[in-house]
């Protein structure tokens, strides 16, 4: 107490009061509007020194103390609303022991005539509790002023303002846009660049017991280990060293009316670098707490306003003096620790830029050179027999080059920006997002699975698909080539990158706090996956339609088995009799076709539906951060694709109107199975969810465990998501390959087998 200042006798003054050992006994108090009382049943040791003033002369006098059993009880008269009108002492009992004392510097004199007197001492300290001390809080019970708030402090010429920080920026946002924690709404506010005013409101009043302190030292256990991943260790051997052990103890507060606390917090030249991120203060007096006030307690506001909080800032000033000192030994100024912060860049490098232009018209031009070039040599026609017009060729050849070349263009402006970011206070970017970071992180995380899977086929597999189409096509005229429609149908698994960033960011998100920031690289990825089916649907059944180049193909396209097989050399009426044997066949089958159709629908549908309206994923947020969000989050589809509008509209596309459609209309319009994207998403859930707390641990660190983690669980609706998935991979195989067709004869040749064996 270094602002108390006593005198005992006359010429005899005491002050700057400090105790190094506390330990305090069995206590209870009561304080309502009826009565106040504080009862120690058991003594209470304290070590303590004093600096005496003696006739001028400076002593420092260090002693034992033990305060007895005592017992002070108040009772109130109030009015209408519960402020003190009236008061009596019903019982002051109190008696303190003052054991051997030590003067530095030393005086023998002294020393004996302070024995002589521990008598008087005793007594003048007991009058102090219950003639003085108790009389002021009676006045000051009755005294219904408030106290001014304290001035805020003057902004330094060579200071930063705190507006300008980004660290206290982000503070504020967070603290405003935080939800409530434990009933407390928290508000925040910057004033005269210099003082960061709290504000904890209590909507709810404040109601609660505590007879157990093991929540308590968890608590204080998760605070040491964010302190130690701060690299505060030595802060953290300060509080363990000094703060209290309580045994035993109930704490019981029951006030059901809301009120607010407040208090604000002032920066003694604040400076930071350019970007207001890596700050620091002078270790002496740069932080300074005051203006502690209540509203809405009736006369506690008075006792806290006017008495508790003066005489509390004080010592709470003197322990962070302390605290910066233990923490920084060396130099004048104290740097707060902050983490790294993660890089986002939304536009390629220049020259990658440069060469991505250069490469597109390159391809572009060349194209329409080569077309003329082989229009002049080959001769395609109709199905009538007439030659196709070179007009319509070039602009088939460039649609498909250009929508190639676009593609391409995007995945590589994708690959080099940063597709998402998660933003704390919508100002620090502590975690990116993009494919090449992802992959190298999750190589470096210990997630190899995974990063295989996504670089194979967000990385690599969308550039294998455009070369194969550009030679299938525009090089070998061939655009019924099974390989080119079996990579097309892959060409789904693009969505992997995207589907896994964000079901792993939804669980990284935290309200108001921590949230995902959507970047214009993840469009250009998201667009450029869509941009690529579209490429692979219009090379495998639009490109050169109705001409000689699908007509004459010997290969059969593995998506259309209704489409007759035409073998080089067979007569007109061969094919004729085929076809009209294929039509009697669907004729006489139809009953089985729409069976076949109701029943994908039905079984596709309830296969997928549960996931977009049930709960199919539960997130868990361990750390500190669970005291934020204590209870687990489970999401539909629905709800993660509300991340995200543009990725909503992705998803009810690839995982609701594409499955069914490809169902219902199966074997027709067979370019949806290349749209249906379920596997896709249950591959990103798998792979990626179950190594979402390895992932974070690599991403914020190892010893970010106490601060923050974040953990996934799969819910059985994505059961039923994958049996609609393998029923599609059925119907896409058999389609393809005509599965049915092959085990009946596999099955026809072992039954012939089977006498012969014999």
């Amino acid at each position: 107490m270094p602002d108390f200042q006593q005198d005992v006798i006359p010429g005899v003054q005491v002050s700057n009061l400090s105790c190094s050992k506390m330990d305090i006994g069995a206590m209870s108090g009561t304080f309502n509007s009826s009565l106040w009382s504080l009862e120690t049943k058991n003594s209470s040791d304290l070590a303590c020194a004093v600096t005496v003033n003696m006739s001028n002369t400076i002593y420092l006098v260090n002693s034992d103390v033990a305060i007895e059993p005592s017992q002070i009880s108040l009772s109130k008269v109030v009015d209408d609303t519960c402020y003190s009108v009236n008061s009596t002492v019903n019982t002051c009992n109190t008696s303190l022991k003052i054991g051997k004392v030590k003067l530095q510097p030393p005086n023998s004199l002294i020393e004996r005539l302070i024995e002589r007197m521990k008598g008087l001492i005793q007594d003048q300290l007991k009058d102090l509790v219950c003639g003085s001390g108790i009389k002021s809080l009676q006045e000051e019970l009755q005294n219904h002023t408030l106290a001014p708030p304290e001035p805020h402090p003057q902004l330094n010429p060579n200071a930063t303002p705190l507006e300008g920080s980004m660290l206290f920026r982000t503070l504020v946002n967070v603290m405003n846009k935080a939800p409530s924690i434990l009933g407390i709404r928290f508000g925040a506010s910057l004033h005269a660049g210099t003082t960061l005013h709290l504000n904890l409101d209590f909507s709810n009043g404040l109601i609660f017991e505590l007879d157990d302190f093991t929540e308590l030292e968890s608590f204080v256990e998760k605070l040491v280990g964010i302190l130690n991943m701060l690299e505060l260790g030595k802060l953290a051997e300060y509080l363990l060293e000094h703060l209290p052990v309580i045994e035993g103890a109930f704490v019981g507060v029951n006030n059901p009316q809301p009120f607010s606390v407040s208090l604000e917090v002032s920066f003694n030249d604040f400076q930071c670098d350019a970007d207001g991120f890596y700050c620091s203060v002078p270790r002496s007096g740069g932080i300074i707490l005051g203006n502690i006030r209540t509203k809405n307690l009736g006369e506690w506001d008075r006792l806290i306003v006017n008495n508790l909080g003066p005489f509390s800032a004080p010592l709470i000033n003197h322990a962070i003096e302390e605290i910066l000192g233990y923490i920084n030994a060396t130099g004048t100024r104290f740097y707060i620790p902050m983490m790294e912060l993660a890089d986002a860049h939304t536009v390629p490098p220049t020259p990658l830029l440069v060469c991505m232009i250069i490469v597109v018209v390159i391809l572009i031009a060349g194209t329409v050179v080569y077309t003329i070039w082989r229009y002049q040599r080959t001769s395609v026609t109709t199905k009538e027999g007439v030659k196709v017009s070179l007009k319509r060729v070039l602009i088939e050849d460039l649609l498909l080059m250009g929508m190639c070349a676009l593609t391409a263009f995007g995945f590589t402006w994708s690959n080099a920006t940063t597709a998402a970011t998660l933003t704390v206070g919508g100002e620090m970017h502590f975690m990116s997002f993009s494919l090449m970071e992802s992959t190298k992180n999750m190589f470096q995380a210990g997630v190899y699975a995974f990063g295989i899977l996504v670089f194979s086929f967000s990385g690599v597999y969308p550039y294998i698909k455009l070369a194969a189409i550009i030679v299938c096509t525009l090089i070998l005229e061939k655009p019924d080539l099974v390989l080119l429609r079996v990579i097309d149908y892959f060409g789904k698994f693009s969505f992997l990158d995207s589907y896994a960033m964000l079901v792993m960011s939804a669980g990284l998100q935290i309200e108001g706090i921590a949230e995902v920031e959507i970047l214009p690289g993840f469009y250009a990825f998201l667009s450029s996956t869509i941009l690529s089916i579209l490429v692979g649907n219009y090379a495998t059944t639009v490109w050169r339609r109705n001409t000689s180049l699908r007509v004459n193909s010997k290969t059969k396209g593995p998506f259309d088995p209704e489409t007759p097989e035409v073998v080089e050399g067979k007569e007109e009426e061969e094919e004729e009799g085929e076809n009209q044997e294929i039509k009697r066949k669907k004729d006489t089958n139809w009953k089985k076709r729409l069976f076949l159709r109701i029943f994908n629908f039905v079984f596709i549908a309830g296969c997928l539906i549960p996931a977009w309206a049930l709960p199919c994923i539960r997130y868990s947020v361990t750390g500190l951060a669970s005291v934020v969000q204590p209870d687990d989050r489970e999401i539909s589809l629905l709800e993660l694709g509300e991340t995200n509008w543009f990725f909503l509209l992705t998803c009810i596309l690839t995982i609701g109107i594409a499955p069914i459609a490809y169902g219902v209309m199966y074997p027709r319009c067979s370019f949806f199975a290349s749209w249906s994207a379920a596997d896709a998403l249950l591959l990103a859930c798998v792979a990626g969810l179950l190594q979402i707390g390895q992932f974070v641990d690599y991403m914020l660190g190892s010893n970010m465990g106490a601060l923050y983690g974040a953990r996934a669980n799969l819910l059985w609706p994505l059961l039923l998501l994958l049996l609609g998935s393998m029923w599609q991979w059925l119907l896409a195989a058999e389609h393809s390959f005509g599965l049915k067709e092959r085990v009946g004869r596999c099955i026809a040749r072992r039954k012939h087998s089977l006498p012969a064996e014999a």
